[in-house]
């Protein structure tokens, strides 16, 4: 770490960003709780510096409660002579203030006002934190295991901070699949004022004044993890940061490289004598998600498109669907919370001929969807976006068990899963155009005892 070394000291920096992705026991928080403290002591002005995990109980776990490996405390490393106070309930530190820097007002509790150094503070990014962080002036943020948190805390709570204040933010994390970090990790590296660093099992040594110079995990050691059965795609992502290596916590992640290694993912472009057919999503938030798709006979299903939008209704999409798209369409499955509102707007504003196979929520299996995989088609170009949130659909991820459960996990990447779903359920088909077929019956078999409807329009 010469490079933090030389570049998070006096003079301070403005607009620092740095992302490092290391393998498993490399030692991520020990480095940058460090960098954290330099930062604090040496910088000739106070300030804020959150220390960020996906889970608050995570954060007290693995860095205020943890140890090195050496057994030292992670908390020794901050000087004790230099410590003002320490808060075990909010997992805060504060120091005094060094005699190069100006001291910082905060609250005293009693409606006046104390002067201190600055401020370390470990917070979680979970539903239950995440408002705790608006609000914060943060000098700099580490954003730790970045792959497994809410990408809005970044995007929408500090980024906006420090890009108005000067302040420097790390992201490090281990992959966890094609998602928001990986996304992250390209752009930086196409970015030359970005600090970008990857390791592997093969790049880290137990180098420290008086240590071994032994690799941090050896070779010896991976492969008594493959004699033990553990997956490949785990070995991988944990040791060797790969982005694709941790398919068995996703649902498709297997399926879509398969669909790769056969060619089914590349240039499929519309057929303009071909009907289109659509599948949805209504989510909560309003957010909505539309596959567009043909079957042109051969019995196949061709994905030629993908949309997605938030806080829009009905109106916004039908005339989206018109004056957007050049699509003659034949079809739509909807699920069953816009039964009576969005499928009856369509058909009230023109668009006839069309049939709503309206379905439930829950009852939308992914064993259907697994089972007709291997009749879709993606184009890459105009799906990039679904393609990603059906590469990064997963299960939860049991922390405690170290295991992942049976149910999908929700997030940004729910909605464009779950429209397939939806054109599952209904079996996408038939594609007709207007006027060739009447009266197409569809069916339902919606439960309302089995089913948590969640809103639509």
């Amino acid at each position: 770490m010469a490079y933090m070394d030389q570049v998070l000291i006096d003079p301070f920096p403005k607009g620092l960003r740095a992302l490092t992705v290391w393998h498993r026991r490399a030692g991520k928080d020990q480095t940058w709780l460090n960098q954290v403290i330099k930062c604090m002591v040496q910088s000739p002005k106070c300030g804020t510096y959150p220390y960020i995990f996906p889970k608050l109980t995570q954060g007290r776990r693995d860095l205020w409660d943890a140890k090195g490996m050496n057994g030292t405390p992670f908390r020794a490393h901050f000087p004790p002579e230099l410590v003002m106070d320490a808060s075990e309930t909010e997992m805060q530190i504060t120091l005094k203030p060094m005699p190069h820097q100006n001291p910082m007002p905060i609250s005293n509790g009693k409606g006046g006002r104390k002067y201190v150094g600055s401020v370390f503070q470990v917070m979680g990014t979970d539903k239950e934190s995440l408002e705790n962080l608006r609000g914060i002036e943060a000098a700099g943020v580490v954003f730790s295991e970045y792959s497994l948190q809410d990408p809005v805390a970044w995007t929408e709570i500090f980024e906006p901070v420090l890009l108005a204040s000067g302040g420097w933010a790390a992201f490090d994390f281990t992959p966890k699949g094609e998602n928001h970090a990986y996304d992250l990790y390209k752009a930086a590296l196409l970015n030359p004022k970005w600090f970008v660093d990857l390791r592997t099992i093969e790049d880290t040594r137990q180098d420290a004044p008086g240590e071994s110079g032994d690799r941090i995990i050896t070779l010896e050691q991976i492969e008594d993890l493959r004699r033990r059965g553990v997956n490949e795609d785990t070995i991988q992502q944990e040791y060797y940061c790969s982005f694709r290596g941790h398919l068995h916590g996703t649902i498709y992640g297997d399926l879509l490289n398969r669909a790769r290694s056969e060619g089914r993912i590349g240039r499929f472009p519309w057929i303009p004598t071909a009907p289109v057919g659509t599948c949805w999503d209504i989510g909560m938030s309003d957010h909505c998600a539309v596959w567009f798709y043909q079957m042109p006979g051969d019995g196949t299903i061709r994905f030629i498109d993908y949309y997605e939008e938030k806080n829009k209704e009905a109106p916004f999409y039908a005339q989206y669907l018109r004056e957007n798209k050049r699509y003659q369409y034949a079809r739509m499955c909807l699920p069953w919370d816009a039964r009576f509102s969005t499928g009856a707007y369509f058909s009230n504003v023109g668009f006839r001929g069309i049939e709503f196979a309206t379905i439930e929520k829950k009852q939308v299996g992914i064993d259907r969807v697994r089972e007709n995989f291997s009749k879709f088609y993606f184009d890459e170009h105009n799906c990039a976006l679904g393609l990603s949130h059906l590469e990064n659909y997963s299960r939860v991820w049991d922390d405690e068990r170290k295991v992942y459960l049976k149910e999908p996990k929700h997030d940004q990447h729910s909605h464009g899963a779950d429209a397939l779903r939806t054109g599952a359920k209904a079996e996408f088909g038939p594609l007709i155009f207007e006027g060739q077929v009447k009266n197409i019956q569809v069916v339902t078999q919606f439960d309302p005892r089995n089913d948590d409807m969640r809103g639509g329009w």
